[in-house]
């Protein structure tokens, strides 16, 4: 499969390619006071407002530095469920390349990795490579947080 692959901290990381809506420089955020720290705020993106999700935080690590080699990773609204457009920060976008997340020596990964976050993983050039489990960038709990929820769709917490 074509996969996005990504630099978050340490950590080698894909998305499948059909789940990118588009690829950005840093783009500004208008915090949300009281949010999650791996929130960086509500961005506009192409004329909507979009929540703008810190990689680093939510996949366990430290935020993601500012540097001019980070960007803004617009996923697919389509990618979540129920459908909501998010944009991702990282810290550098490594290219498109080929993977399979059940090739040999692959694992599935770990069901709670990230809470949830995290899916399979593969061996790969660099190492390990992670993939994003694109719809559970959001638990369900952290999905409610935004009003746009259909009521009965997901439990807020």
């Amino acid at each position: 499969m074509r996969v996005l692959g990504l630099a978050i901290g340490d950590r080698n990381c894909a998305i499948p390619l059909r789940l990118v809506d588009e690829v950005l420089p840093i783009v500004p955020a208008e915090p949300v006071p009281g949010g999650p720290a791996w929130l960086l705020g509500m961005a506009v993106l192409r004329g909507r407002l979009v929540p703008l999700i810190d990689g680093g935080i939510r996949l366990g690590g430290a935020p993601v530095p500012c540097t001019m080699n980070a960007r803004t990773v617009l996923l697919r609204a389509d990618a979540c469920d129920p459908p909501m457009a998010v944009a991702l920060r990282v810290g550098r976008v490594r290219g498109v390349c080929d993977a399979d997340p059940a090739a040999h020596g692959a694992h599935p990964g770990l069901v709670h990795a990230a809470d949830g976050a995290l899916g399979a993983m593969t061996p790969g050039e660099g190492g390990m490579l992670a993939f994003i489990d694109a719809g559970s960038i959001l638990a369900p709990a952290e999905r409610a947080l935004f009003r746009d929820v259909p009521p009965g769709t997901v439990q807020a917490p």
